[in-house]
């Protein structure tokens, strides 16, 4: 079988990695088709994933040079690849594999990204997603149970390294604190915010007296936060997650990978996920915020608490158990079209 899958975000190359592997050890032919946006191309090599990058992330909200280009390129590489099934993320790209009769196949966890569902989701065979996804999308629809970031920080595929933490100065019995701070330059960005620059450094202030604080930052950090900075490269982030006390994250992607990790994770943004909500209400892994208001509020009463590690590895292991292998899952569902 020849799989071609189509990656544009950090995510993306982290949901496909373990199944890539594991579709390589059945004699399945896979590429890869990646991007030049931020740590993307370090990530792919890093981790060994057959890839070519096919496009440079465009200056603007509207990236719609962008759009064509990968879309002819995905074009001319189905021509040349010949694969029986394409797969993506989001899948704004999946017009070029219904042009050509191809099979694809949509995976998504993101309700509030109307556009991209908008262009997307017509030329897809299936659309795959997570059970708590809290939009009908119709026939197309298969859910599963769990969650992105499983299918690459389950125990069974990702087990912390505490000498990852040696670069940033740590060990794993340090109270350190992970603050995610968002570019906000992408078209689903549009109106959207987390935390101001006031309650950033007031929020660094109330961290600094219990414990060091890292900052993970998708654009430029103003000048005065560029200390903080993330000395580790992008494949070690996950351990630093894992051995953090707490996470603050405008991202959703981070907040989540925090949650699943059994550590106190804090989303901080406009917009919401179904995920997200369910990490928070079902799971109690989770805090969601819309406006930071209350930030500083909650933070302050979850550092009183000396059993945070304890309490929330309890609570990561009932979650564990009600959810599925999602790797096995992905694996499984496209070597089924075969």
């Amino acid at each position: 079988m020849k799989i071609l899958i189509e990656v544009h975000h950090p995510a993306h190359v982290h949901f496909f990695k373990n199944p890539v592997k594991i579709w390589q050890s059945h004699g399945h032919e896979i590429l890869i088709l990646g991007r030049e946006r931020g740590v993307i191309p370090a990530l792919l090599q890093f981790y060994n994933l057959p890839h070519e990058n096919i496009s440079k992330q465009s200056v603007g909200r509207f990236p719609m040079d962008e759009l064509l280009q990968r879309n002819l390129a995905l074009l001319k590489k189905i021509k040349s690849f010949k694969p029986d099934v394409v797969l993506s993320l989001m899948g704004v790209y999946t017009q070029a594999a219904r042009v050509k009769g191809i099979r694809n196949i949509i995976f998504t966890d993101s309700e509030f990204q109307k556009l991209a569902h908008l262009i997307a989701h017509p030329f897809a065979s299936y659309i795959v997603t997570p059970a708590c996804f809290y939009k009908n999308l119709g026939k197309k629809q298969v859910r599963y149970k769990g969650y992105h970031e499983l299918s690459y920080l389950a125990p069974k595929y990702f087990r912390p390294d505490e000498t990852k933490l040696r670069l940033e100065g740590l060990n794993k019995d340090d109270n350190f604190f992970i603050l995610r701070l968002s570019a906000w330059d992408t078209l689903h960005d549009i109106n959207q915010k987390g935390i101001n620059q006031k309650i950033c450094r007031e929020l660094i202030n109330l961290l600094e007296k219990h414990g060091r604080v890292l900052i993970s930052a998708e654009g430029q950090a103003p000048a005065d936060l560029k200390k903080y900075l993330i000395k580790s490269g992008p494949e070690d982030l996950h351990h630093l997650l894992a051995f953090a006390k707490l996470v603050i994250s405008e991202g959703a992607t981070i907040a989540s990978e925090a949650a699943v990790l059994g550590v106190p994770s804090i989303f901080i943004n406009t917009t919401d996920r179904g995920y997200i909500n369910e990490l928070a209400s079902k799971y109690k892994l989770a805090f969601y915020f819309k406006t930071p208001d209350n930030l500083i509020v909650q933070v302050a009463e979850l550092l009183k608490n000396n059993n945070l590690r304890q309490e929330w590895q309890a609570k990561r292991n009932q979650m564990l158990g009600e959810k599925e292998d999602v790797t096995e899952f992905v694996v499984k569902f496209v070597e089924n079209l075969s």
